[in-house]
């Protein structure tokens, strides 16, 4: 479930990240936390994927 909601919300919030290449428009602040925004957006639902099939594997394990 949480998987299935991290996905299609990647889309809106790397839409509203002020993320621009060019580092003369805005404060080095700003554009660190739109960086570690994306980054953070980005691996969500990859830290998500990884948690559901360690839980299957752990679940369904024999020994």
């Amino acid at each position: 479930l949480a998987f299935a909601a991290a996905t299609p919300a990647l889309l809106p919030v790397l839409n509203a990240l002020p993320f621009t290449i060019d580092f003369a428009e805005t404060t080095l602040a700003t554009q660190a936390l739109a960086w570690g925004g994306m980054y953070l957006a980005i691996i969500t639902p990859f830290f998500v994927g990884g948690l559901i099939l360690s839980h299957v594997f752990t679940v369904y394990s024999s020994a």
